[in-house]
């Protein structure tokens, strides 16, 4: 048994360079070394049994294909398995990126505002810009701005973790001469336990959703969104196979009733089986009667199965033929939509930097040649406005450094007032009541207290809008590519509908 202490062993390094480095000691040491020898003890296993079994994969790669599709061929739930797979497969390949937008919301906007997460804002409003100005290059540079996410990601929780150590926290604040009220606006603080797990979360799940998207979904989602390799349908192929998949899925639940069924005769009959020497022909009557019994039931339940199979398909064929009504709807007037939220914003938050919006689109609504030009500028500028308003929360601004006293030469320059007008002036004008921040004029900043979304929520629909505009007529582009049909340049929304009609 050693006993040493940490003066005998590193004479010249402080207690606290000695505990971030995990080498200071503790009081009762099983328990912390019973924790490091329960993970590289499990880390070794798994590590092991990875190795092993990619060792076999390539020894019998043959032998394990024919094993796999002997049981898939056996297997009975295997087409209804298959087209399940399918269906959550393609659905996370289109949506599961929706999901990664969240997030990026989530991790930006949560508590106060740092300077790691106007970086995450700035990534995703770069993304949404791209994908609105330029269709392919987004498409082609996704892969490598999902790598680029998940690096800053990893580097954010890297910082964040490595700052809890004291010696780290004391080199940043006095070798680099950063006071702690900035490093605390770049995003680097010291929590307790609690709180650390908490702050690392939520950026630890962003990584997690990231990954996913490069991994597993990016590849698809690029071949489905292609719009120069749009594999072309007939809408008749289309309800044809809906039609087959739908009745293979009801022919296999028709099956599995009819076996139920004739499983539980079965087990009727070896239950009275033993007593068929006694059985009169009363009792042979009445069990005849409940085996028609049964086989009506059964007939009943296949009825009930056909009828909810013709439900199910007049369902999905009215909902479909419902949804492109309202994609050409949408396609027709989203315009009248994005126009009218824009001047709605700028009409609401009235400041200087707001007052391009109404410029552009004060002329773009009369000459539609200009609404795209004002499509492109009004996505930079609001992206702008969102930087803008997120950087004036850092805690190193301070409004009341520079902001105007309108009161100081009110006395002067105003003698000739009466006292009366003096206070209704003091009292009710904007200029006199508190000190005038420029900031508030010029583009509308103004402090939060630490909850930034209500304060940007006005860019952020007008952002929202343009992008909503974008996707609805990327869809129908999409949709008359895949089933081959022109492009119609009238307001029509049914197409085939004529005076005799109505």
């Amino acid at each position: 048994q050693l006993h040493l202490n940490h003066i005998d062993i590193f004479p010249a390094l402080p207690k606290v360079v000695l505990i971030d480095f995990d080498v200071y000691g503790y009081p009762v040491p099983c328990v912390h070394l019973a924790a490091k020898v329960s993970f590289t003890f499990s880390f070794w296993i798994l590590l092991r049994q990875r190795l092993k079994e990619k060792k076999e994969e390539l020894q019998s790669t043959d032998g394990l294909m024919e094993v796999k599709v002997q049981a898939c061929d056996n297997s009975q739930s295997s087409q209804m398995m298959t087209v399940f797979g399918g269906l959550v497969k393609g659905i996370l390949v289109k949506y599961w990126i929706f999901c990664c937008c969240f997030m990026f919301f989530f991790v930006s906007f949560s508590d106060k505002v740092a300077v790691y997460k106007i970086l995450y804002i700035c990534l995703f409003l770069f993304g949404v810009v791209l994908y609105e100005v330029h269709y392919e290059v987004w498409r082609s540079q996704l892969k490598y701005f999902w790598a680029v996410v998940v690096g800053y990601s990893m580097l954010v929780l890297m910082l964040i973790y490595v700052y809890q150590f004291k010696s780290v926290c004391n080199l940043f604040q006095q070798i680099l001469g950063i006071t702690e009220e900035r490093l605390r606006d770049l995003g680097l603080e010291q929590f307790d336990t609690v709180e650390l797990f908490a702050r690392i979360l939520r950026p630890a799940f962003f990584l997690l959703a990231c990954i996913l998207q490069l991994h597993y979904f990016n590849c698809d989602f690029l071949s489905v969104t292609d719009l120069q390799a749009v594999s072309t349908k007939n809408r008749t192929n289309r309800e044809e196979d809906l039609k087959e998949t739908l009745k293979g899925i009801f022919d296999m639940i028709r099956k599995n009733i009819e076996k139920l069924m004739k499983w539980l005769k079965e087990g009727q009959l070896r239950g009275k089986g033993g007593d068929q020497i006694h059985i009169s022909s009363s009792s042979l009557d009445k069990h005849e009667i409940e085996l028609e019994d049964d086989v009506d039931a059964v007939n009943h339940w296949l009825v009930v199965v056909d009828r909810v199979h013709e439900l199910i398909l007049s369902a999905v064929l009215l909902f479909w033929r419902g949804q492109e009504v309202c994609w050409r709807i949408l396609e027709l007037h989203s315009f009248k939509l994005v126009s009218t939220g824009i001047i709605w914003v700028c009409v609401k938050e009235v400041s200087l930097m707001n007052f391009l919006f109404l410029v552009f689109w004060t002329f773009a609504l009369p000459y539609p040649r200009l609404r795209p030009l004002a499509f492109n500028v009004s996505s930079v500028w609001a992206c702008v406005m969102v930087v803008c308003k997120m950087m004036y929360q850092l805690k190193s601004i301070k409004p009341s450094e520079y902001s105007s006293n309108c009161t100081a030469g009110l006395s002067s320059s105003n003698e000739s007032w009466t006292a009366g007008n003096r206070a209704e002036l003091l009292r009710t004008s904007v200029l006199y009541v508190a000190p005038v921040d420029p900031a508030m004029w010029v583009g509308g900043l103004r402090k939060c207290e630490d909850r930034i979304l209500p304060c940007l929520w006005n860019h952020l629909l007008i952002l929202g809008l343009l992008v909503f505009d974008v996707t609805v007529h990327r869809h129908q582009l999409h949709h008359r590519l895949q089933y081959g049909l022109k492009a119609t340049y009238s307001r029509i929304i049914f197409q085939g509908v004529t005076h005799h009609n109505l």
